[in-house]
């Protein structure tokens, strides 16, 4: 009884629009994250990279993701969210250059492994 009081309170704390902004981050990051063993399933078998190649991709992917977050949440304490916001990794040019450069890594596994045959 007292966690569904502390929960209620907690939730007349914040106006409407923050839990929904709340929820749809739960919802794209459960989604988001959902993709990843698929990811590895399709890469190490259709593509027929090895495991060990597929597991550096996506550790380079969240690795470079970790450090953005950082600098991203330093900078907006520093210079302000709205400024973060407009050269933000999800919608600026970080994002380019982190996927060209998981993607230029993707192409030339896929390279080497083509050149094989």
């Amino acid at each position: 009884m007292k966690l569904i009081n502390s929960l209620k309170t907690l939730y007349s704390e914040y106006p409407r629009q923050y839990w929904l902004m709340i929820t749809g981050i739960v919802l794209s990051t459960a989604g988001g994250s959902m993709i990843w063993p698929f990811l590895v399933i399709y890469a190490s078998s259709k593509l027929n990279m090895p495991l060990s190649r597929v597991a550096a991709l996506i550790s380079i992917h969240a690795g470079t993701g970790l450090i953005f977050s950082l600098i991203a949440g330093t900078l907006a304490d520093k210079v302000g969210c709205k400024v973060v916001m407009n050269f933000s990794p999800n919608y600026g040019l970080v994002p380019m250059n982190r996927d060209f450069l998981t993607e230029s890594f993707l192409a030339e596994s896929l390279h080497q492994h083509c050149a094989t045959f």
